[in-house]
């Protein structure tokens, strides 16, 4: 499930440009945006090529929780839980994705 590598619509560039990735931000990546459904994507897409509208869902983003390296608890760090390194692409071509963010975007994420 790639995204098409069409040109651009609505500031949202090549499928190379779209960072997309669902799962397994480095847990030193502390800048990134999840939806509720736990989509995520680099922070510079959901500011500046999503504008926080999920392409998925319609929903805004929050931070990105980063898994801790020092285990406070027993077994429980990201060195003992480590993240996926799956990359889940989005099924949705670029174009559908610019039109789903531009018909979204402004209405308020608390409001979708």
């Amino acid at each position: 499930m790639m995204p098409s590598k069409r040109g651009q619509s609505h500031g949202i560039a090549t499928a190379a440009e779209l960072r997309i990735l669902r799962q397994g931000f480095a847990a030193q990546f502390a800048r990134g945006g999840i939806c509720s459904y736990e989509c995520t994507f680099c922070a510079d897409c959901v500011e500046t090529k999503l504008h926080n509208v999920c392409p998925n869902c319609g929903g805004g983003f929050a931070p990105r929780p980063i898994r801790p390296a020092k285990e406070w608890r027993p077994g429980v760090c990201v060195t003992k839980h480590t993240p996926s390194d799956k990359r889940v692409h989005l099924k949705y071509s670029l174009e559908d994705v610019a039109a789903h963010c531009a018909r979204v975007m402004g209405v308020p994420p608390e409001q979708r």
